[in-house]
Order: C-alpha cells, then sequence, then structure tokens
C-alpha cells in the first residue's frame, strides 16, 4: 500500500469540515429565492426608469393590476 504524499503549505494544514472541495460555502434555498426575487425586482424598477426616462407616461400599478386581472380572469 502507498502513502500519500504530503507537502507544506503556507497556511498549513486546516481542520476536516466535510465540504471537501466545495468551493463556495452551502445557500439556504430562501436565500437564493430571496436574492432572485430582489434581483427581478430591481430590474424591474430599473427598465420602468428607463421608460419614463423614454418618454413613456407612468402608471399607477392598481390600474394595472386591475387590467390584468379583468385580462387573465374575466
Amino acid at each position: 500500500m502507498k502513502g500519500i504524499d504530503l507537502e507544506p503549505t503556507e497556511e498549513g494544514f486546516r481542520p476536516i469540515t466535510g465540504e471537501t472541495g466545495r468551493k463556495d460555502k452551502k445557500k439556504n434555498p430562501l436565500t437564493v429565492i430571496i436574492a432572485s426575487f430582489l434581483m427581478h425586482i430591481g430590474q424591474a424598477i430599473f427598465e420602468s426608469e428607463q421608460e419614463i426616462a423614454n418618454g413613456a407616461e407612468a402608471v399607477d400599478a392598481e390600474i394595472v393590476f386591475a387590467e390584468l386581472e379583468k385580462k387573465h380572469f374575466g
């Protein structure tokens, strides 16, 4: 049986964490969902601001939601 050759590093030895080979820490699924949601909201706000800057008229969200409800649910 052949042994494992070890070479010293500047960091020295690190304790075993059970996450060998993992580059990123595990992420909580809820954290991932919230981050994705916030990214999409931020993108929507940015696009809305760009449309208004290009001359589009601002519309009340209540009106938009009412029209969508009529369109999709009668």
